[in-house]
């Protein structure tokens, strides 16, 4: 679920900028964020997005979505693209590869449920109800939210959902987001 499906890119930027600082976070150019991430902890070496889907879609794309997450080491990323060449997909290599890394890194961290919430756990081919579930976007008592869980951050390309669309901008409005199209509020 990523163009950059051998992560080169991403692995380059990523290590060219790991230099000297304490961890970084990548994530795609069709995200953007609600709100502060939350911090990880000093011990943690890696973060990942799962994806949320179905298991069958799962199968196919992976658990995890690499157009985000954090690495605190270069080590990180070099056993990332080292699993790449072998990884068990060559369609989503890029992905499929940070479920080798999770394995080899067990004090590894998932974000939580409202970091990156992306198209494809809320349309019916991906989602694991099986169904358009877009309706879970919302906004409650001055919050973003997805189902029971506060957006931080969301991962989709703009209008092609017409189902997450009619939902998200009612939603940020409600909200008073500087994200939403009506928005005095400065970013």
């Amino acid at each position: 679920m990523d163009s950059d499906e051998s992560g080169e890119g991403r692995y380059h930027a990523i290590r060219a900028g790991g230099r000297g600082v304490q961890g970084g976070v990548v994530h795609g150019l069709d995200t953007f964020l609600l709100k502060a991430l939350p911090p990880i902890p000093k011990d943690v070496p890696v973060a990942l997005s799962p994806h949320r889907i179905s298991a069958a879609s799962e199968a196919s794309f992976s658990a995890f979505n690499s157009g985000y997450l954090f690495a605190r080491t270069v080590a990180v990323l070099d056993k990332w693209r080292e699993f790449a060449q072998t990884s068990r997909s060559t369609r989503c290599r890029d992905q499929t590869s940070w479920e080798d890394v999770a394995r080899t890194f067990p004090r590894h961290q998932n974000f939580s449920c409202g970091v990156n919430v992306g198209w494809y756990q809320l349309n019916a081919e991906h989602s694991r109800e099986g169904r358009d579930v877009y309706d879970q976007i919302r906004c409650k008592n001055g919050k973003m939210m997805c189902g029971e869980c506060e957006i931080v951050s969301m991962h989709f390309h703009v209008g092609m959902y017409s189902g997450l669309d009619a939902v998200l901008q009612p939603a940020l409005e409600e909200c008073n987001s500087p994200m939403a199209s009506n928005s005095t509020t400065a970013l």
